[in-house]
């Protein structure tokens, strides 16, 4: 399959990824300048299920990038656990990397790309999910006379927000096999398509990650 047919379904999962964003970001906003609303609840839910959704878009938009270049897996594979599993046997880095959100220059005029830390691990990702999903899901007995319900944490949601927004503004994905890295550039304009881009060489993508601080959003 060649490079121009990955375009086919990544924008659109990129794009549902933004609208998404866009919905939870301003359900926070309103929550923090309504701090008293009685319907906060029923907001509280529908962020924690719009960032559940959207990490698993990206293992979505993950897996038909890789499909459409060859590679060999089993799409049927759906359910979340066995879905980040599947997605971990693509290449060392199957998620996005977050990149610098401004071109550099060089001196003959060209944009160079800079990756702004190193890819963003299967295991931020999974922690995010599980942790949305203990609020989406009534509690065990168990949990709820040990006194273990999940509190809803503002704070971390705001930030796994701001930090989902901030990888979709600038990431790329690699696809070795066909030799080619999907480009993703948002301007953070809430009616703005991100744009996406392929990137081919006569070599295989690679990334050198030795000199990339590690990733450090989605902390959960």
């Amino acid at each position: 399959m060649d490079a121009a047919s990955v375009k086919s379904h990544y924008p659109t999962v990129i794009n549902s990824i933004k609208t998404r964003l866009i919905a939870a970001d301003r359900q926070l906003n309103f929550i923090n300048e309504n701090q008293d609303d009685g319907d906060n609840w029923f907001r509280l839910d529908a962020v924690a299920l719009q960032v559940r959704k959207v990490c698993e878009l990206m293992v979505l938009g993950s897996t038909l990038a890789h499909l459409q270049e060859g590679t060999e897996l089993d799409p049927k594979h759906w359910r979340p656990k066995d879905a980040f599993n599947e997605i971990g046997k693509f290449n060392a880095y199957p998620l996005p990397i977050p990149l610098q959100l401004y071109f550099s220059v060089d001196d003959e005029g060209s944009k160079q790309l800079t990756p702004a830390m190193k890819p963003m691990p299967l295991s931020s990702l999974s922690k995010v999910y599980g942790q949305c999903g203990n609020l989406l899901h009534v509690p065990s007995a168990k949990r709820v006379l040990d006194e273990n319900v999940a509190p809803f944490e503002w704070d971390k949601f705001r930030a796994w927000v701001n930090d989902l927004i901030r990888l979709v503004r600038g990431h790329a994905l690699l696809l070795p096999a066909i030799q080619t890295i999907i480009v993703c550039r948002w301007s953070g304009v809430p009616d703005e398509v991100p744009q996406i881009i392929l990137a081919e060489g006569d070599g295989e993508a690679v990334l050198n990650v030795s000199n990339l601080k590690d990733f450090d959003l989605l902390s959960a």
